[in-house]
């Protein structure tokens, strides 16, 4: 008998390169068409462990695995599904993709509501409620999870849980109701404090038709550390005496040598010109600062500081009035073109452009974003042509699915990325009506403010060097 070997994956980043990536968006696309055709649930499932040895493992790709297999599988397809989530939410949240936390909430929310739907049509005996067990205590380690980031209610994790822990309470009772002579013996359920952490086993990806399984390492192994003995100290060779006159002129030789490099270092033009330029930026003084410093400052003195602090204020205020949109990136741009004319052939001068760079393109819009709205404008003009030619030519007529067809075509590209006024128009609303606007959508108007100014920057840098 052969015997498959393990493959570990690693945590993965951006899919949206890959083709299998957008194979797999057309084929879940089939859950929105209006025809509603039906879902190759396998190829879903192939193509999500393609991505996976390509790539690694990140949460888009592992949302539409869990909901492949839980169609496939069932309650045992569940089970894996939601402990890959866990390990993944739990070991990589800093560092998973996508990296904004309103596009992580929508997907689990997408999903949340997708396993409710399939979880309606699945029935359940008494011997899956072990399974139903691992998968309530996955979920309720996710939930802890989102419970600490305060996204817990948005991601609508805790409704799923829920269905699971009423179901293990129906199976429970009805195994109860009925003696048997062949009763199984079930596992202990333990009640897991919020405050402790669950033991999450790691979640492993089981082999489909000949591939060989894999295994998701959420966490690197640690480090063995190690101890030297080191040998005992030599005993001393100078009494006290001695070693006092020599600390004396070791400190004397020290303190000289200290002067004249303080001197010759402070008296370099070039380097204090590069510091100030490349200095970090003041931040305003907090409240409890201004008021410490009131204590300490009598009135009369606050009075006469009151004409220059007020006209630097002003000239600052008015500075920052004409400061231009890409004021910050331009400015990364001038301190580091300043490090590389300096230190040309400097490594270190080499990695921080091309950190910086990373910083942008990662933070930057994707360009896809930037044609939805020419996109739908387009098949708004096709199909305004297409509705003035039927009335043109008697006998031309349009079905309601065409039509149903054309009209989903022009509303996918405006739903991949709300346009900035959109989240600002509901920003407002919500402070209209006297509701304090949620910090995820406060946190999707700051990324989508940055993601286009990023994006701006790059194209002005790419027409500027052409």
């Amino acid at each position: 008998m052969t015997h498959l070997s393990e493959r570990t994956l690693k945590t993965g980043g951006d899919p949206r390169h890959f083709a299998e990536f957008s194979a797999l968006r057309n084929e879940i696309g089939k859950l929105h068409h209006p025809a509603r055709p039906d879902v190759d649930w396998g190829r879903v499932e192939q193509l999500c462990l393609a991505l996976f040895r390509q790539n690694g493992v990140e949460l888009q790709t592992t949302v539409d695995f869990t909901l492949a297999r839980t169609h496939i599988a069932g309650i045992a397809g569940l089970c894996e599904g939601v402990e890959l989530l866990a390990g993944l939410l739990s070991h990589q949240w800093s560092t998973l993709w996508p990296p904004q936390t309103h596009a992580r909430v929508e997907l689990l929310a997408w999903l949340s509501d997708r396993l409710q739907q399939v979880w309606r049509t699945m029935t359940l005996c008494y011997g899956d409620l072990a399974q139903v067990y691992r998968a309530e205590r996955a979920l309720e380690q996710l939930c802890t999870q989102l419970q600490t980031l305060e996204l817990k209610h948005l991601s609508k994790l805790d409704g799923v849980r829920l269905m699971l822990h009423n179901a293990a309470l129906r199976l429970e009772s009805a195994e109860a109701a009925v003696e048997t002579s062949d009763r199984l013996t079930l596992p202990t359920r333990q009640v897991i404090s919020s405050t402790q952490p669950i033991a999450q086993p790691e979640p492993t990806l089981p082999p489909i038709v000949n591939n060989e399984p894999l295994v998701y390492i959420v966490s690197e192994p640690a480090i063995p550390r190690v101890q030297v003995a080191l040998p005992p100290p030599p005993p001393p060779r100078w009494n006290a005496r001695q070693g006092f006159v020599a600390g004396i002129v070791v400190m004397a030789v020290g303190l000289t040598a200290s002067f004249y490099v303080w001197q010759s270092m402070s008296s370099n033009p070039v380097q204090e010109a590069l510091l100030a330029n490349a200095s970090p930026l003041s931040a305003p003084l907090t409240a409890n600062t201004i008021e410490e410093l009131k204590k300490q400052t009598s009135d009369a003195r606050l009075a006469r500081m009151a004409e220059p602090v007020l006209q630097a204020t002003a000239s600052q205020l008015d500075q920052l009035a004409v400061l231009p949109p890409l004021w910050a990136q331009t400015r990364g741009d001038a301190v580091l073109a300043q490090a590389q004319q300096v230190w040309p052939a400097s490594q270190e001068v080499k990695q921080l452009s091309t950190l910086w760079q990373q910083q942008r393109e990662s933070g930057a819009a994707p360009l896809a974003e930037l044609k939805h709205y020419a996109l739908a404008q387009e098949r708004l003009r096709q199909l305004a042509e297409r509705l003035n030619g039927l009335d043109e030519k008697k006998g031309r007529y349009m079905t309601v699915s065409e039509l149903k067809s054309v009209v989903f075509a022009i509303q996918q590209p405006l739903t991949q990325a709300l346009p900035l006024e959109e989240l600002l128009h509901q920003y407002q609303v919500q402070s209209d009506a006297g509701k304090t606007p949620p910090s995820v959508l406060r946190q999707q108007i700051d990324s989508r403010f940055t993601q286009l100014l990023n994006r701006y920057a790059l194209l002005t840098s790419t027409s500027n060097t052409q």
